[in-house]
Formats: structure tokens, C-alpha cells, sequence
């Protein structure tokens, strides 16, 4: 954990910072600064802590972090974890061994929530790091203090490890029925997912909901269509403009 994090000084000139109140400024340096901050910008923390060291009222908050009207800013409600898109981009100090490392370990830590799938959209060049974990990281990135000389490689012939998958996690906003009739869609078309491809098509259907649009409705869209593989804007009724606050209820009526 760093004991700072810089902020640079363009962020009072940036129009998506511009366009936000004085608890939503707050909210975002706080969410780049405070001491739970990790390597990846993935990292837990709760609606009270954030009211408890910022001042900010829990309903604000909760409002703040659950309709994501903090651009760049992601919650999972269910989990408790938030992702600071950007944060890796203006964070770039460290050796990139230790980086990569660093950023291993926060996904060992919190592989359960579906901010990953963004993280790996955002930062690809980590994907094959974090999807193939092998052996946990030994303490303080470094070696065995016990031992600064030990053989690598004991058994001449070592059978390969498998590699892990990481499974797809539905969010909170997303039915599980409905997302389970999908998959079964996709098997009868003869199209069935991978795992990395269901990522994929969570992380879609969920920017499809960010701009507005009803992501039951778009799932069924496609599942009627009986040949369509992934999701696209609602056709002959184009983007809904609703505000943030409408998008949570939808969200909620769906869980």
C-alpha cells in the first residue's frame, strides 16, 4: 500500500470533474487517495467507511456509488468492492514486476466481484497475469527470506500445472434466471460461451445499461432474434434517456 498518490493538477480543468457538486469531488479524490487504495484500483470498501472519513451522508453516498453517476467510478454493491478505472494509468510508479505482482495479489483477493472483467478491458496487458495465477506470491514479493539461494526447480520433471479460470460473476443487477436462459440460447444455437467470452458480454450488457437502455430488454432482444451472439442497442426504440436515479430503480427490479 502506497503511503501517497498523486493527483495531477488537469483535474480541475476536466469536464466530467467539472460537472460535479462539491461531495462529488470529494468523493472521487477520496476514492483515488484513501489508505485502501491497491495497485489495480480495485480494492473494498463500504458506504460507512467512506461517510465515516469524508463526512459525506450515507444516503449520498450510497446514491453516488450505486447509480454511477461518478464517471469512471465503479461499485459492486454485492461485494462491497469499488474500481477506479483510471487509477493504474496515473499511478505508474513501482517496478513493473512488482506492479504486475501487486496487481495478482489484489485479484487473488477479490477474483469474487465482476470488476475485473472491466479491469481487463481497460488494462488487457494484465490479462493473461491475472487469468493464469499460478503459485500464491511468495511474502513481500520477493524470496523465501529463509532461504536467499533455493533451487528452482527441485524436480527435473515437473508435471504441468493446470490454469485457473476465473468465472464469470454475475452482478447484482443482473438476474441470474434471465442470465441462465441466455446461456441456455446460446448452447441451442450452437454458439456456447467460455468463460472469458461471458465476461465479455456482462461487461457489454452492462455499458448498454449505462447509457440507458433496458438491459432485460436487450437480452430478450437478442434471444428472439434466434441468431444473434451478443447484445446491441434496442432497435425501433433507440436510447432512453433517464436519469440516474430511474436507472437504479431499474437496476433494483431486476435483482
Amino acid at each position: 500500500m502506497a503511503k501517497y498518490r498523486p493527483i495531477y493538477t488537469y483535474i480541475w480543468k476536466d469536464p466530467d470533474f467539472q460537472e460535479l457538486d462539491a461531495s462529488g469531488k470529494l468523493l472521487f479524490i477520496y476514492l483515488c487517495t484513501n489508505e485502501l487504495t491497491t495497485d489495480s484500483g480495485i480494492y473494498p470498501i463500504t458506504y460507512r467507511t467512506v461517510t465515516n472519513e469524508t463526512g459525506i451522508g450515507l444516503p449520498t453516498v450510497r446514491q453516488r456509488l450505486d447509480n454511477g453517476s461518478i464517471k469512471n467510478i465503479h461499485y459492486d454493491e454485492q461485494h462491497k468492492y469499488v474500481f477506479v478505472v483510471k487509477f493504474k494509468r496515473y499511478n505508474t510508479g513501482g517496478k513493473p514486476d512488482l506492479v504486475t505482482r501487486g496487481i495478482v495479489k489484489d485479484f487473488a483477493r477479490s477474483k469474487c466481484t465482476y470488476l475485473w472483467s472491466l479491469f481487463v478491458d481497460e488494462y488487457p496487458e494484465y490479462k493473461e497475469a491475472i487469468l493464469t495465477v499460478g503459485e500464491p506470491l511468495g511474502n513481500g514479493y520477493g524470496e523465501n527470506p529463509t532461504n536467499p539461494n533455493p533451487n528452482p526447480n527441485p524436480n527435473p520433471n515437473p508435471k504441468p500445472k493446470p490454469k485457473r479460470t476465473v468465472r464469470a460473476t454475475v452482478p447484482a443487477w443482473l438476474n441470474v434466471d434471465l442470465w441462465d436462459e441466455f446461456k441456455k440460447y446460446r448452447i441451442a444455437i450452437k454458439a456456447p460461451m467460455t468463460n472469458h467470452a461471458e465476461k465479455l458480454l456482462i461487461t457489454e450488457l452492462e455499458k448498454l445499461r449505462r447509457e440507458g437502455y433496458d438491459h432485460v430488454a436487450v437480452v430478450n432482444q437478442t434471444i428472439k432474434t434466434g441468431k444473434w451472439k451478443g447484445f446491441f442497442p434496442l432497435k425501433d426504440v433507440g436510447k432512453k434517456n433517464i436519469t440516474p436515479e430511474e436507472m437504479l430503480r431499474n437496476a433494483k427490479k431486476h435483482v
